[in-house]
């Protein structure tokens, strides 16, 4: 009796052994590097991006209030309201999700933008957030007035749980490159 019960168990031992074995070597995430599989999906989404394989939805606010642009990869501005849009959100869809969200503001006098980049897990949590923002206002001590404009780069790194692994910022002029204090640039 203890001999037959022990081999109807030996399918489900097995089953859940290999299942255990399947999950710990296709998912790296586990015990793996979680930057390197952010960037991976930073690649992989860019890359799906770029062989138009998603699906881009394009919002775009102005003072009239936002709309829903009708083309989003048109090249010029179809009527005022586009025109005069200081706020312009890409949502990039692909398998019935979202894979990234580019949010792009700037003043109507173009003295700064901001372009903000979302990149997803696939349990919807946020894996990264790129923060580009150019703006001709910054003021270096060190070497009197540079003429801009200038660059200030945010980059927030997330587990696939949502807690903040690691954030960076750089700001540089972005004729040259020189590197500028980011606590100057407002």
């Amino acid at each position: 009796m203890m001999i037959n019960r022990s081999k109807r168990l030996i399918p489900a031992i097995v089953t859940v052994t290999l299942g255990a074995m399947l999950i710990l070597t296709a998912a790296p995430s586990f015990s793996g590097d979680p930057l390197q599989e952010i960037r991976d999906i930073y690649a992989a989404v860019n890359k799906t991006i770029e062989e138009k394989k998603a699906q881009v939805i394009l919002f775009y606010t102005s003072d009239k209030g936002w709309k829903e642009a009708k083309d989003p990869e048109q090249k010029e501005f179809k009527d005022i309201d586009e025109m005069d849009a200081f706020e312009r959100n890409y949502v990039y869809l692909h398998d019935g999700r979202i894979i990234k969200v580019r949010m792009a503001l700037e003043t109507p006098s173009g003295d700064w933008m901001l372009v903000r980049d979302y990149y997803f897990y696939d349990n919807g949590r946020t894996a990264f957030v790129f923060d580009d923002l150019a703006t001709f206002q910054c003021y270096v001590p060190d070497h009197d007035e540079i003429e801009g404009p200038y660059v200030v780069e945010k980059r927030v790194y997330f587990d696939a749980k949502g807690k903040q692994v690691k954030a960076l910022k750089k700001a540089f002029v972005k004729a040259t490159g020189q590197e500028i204090s980011a606590e100057h640039v407002r």
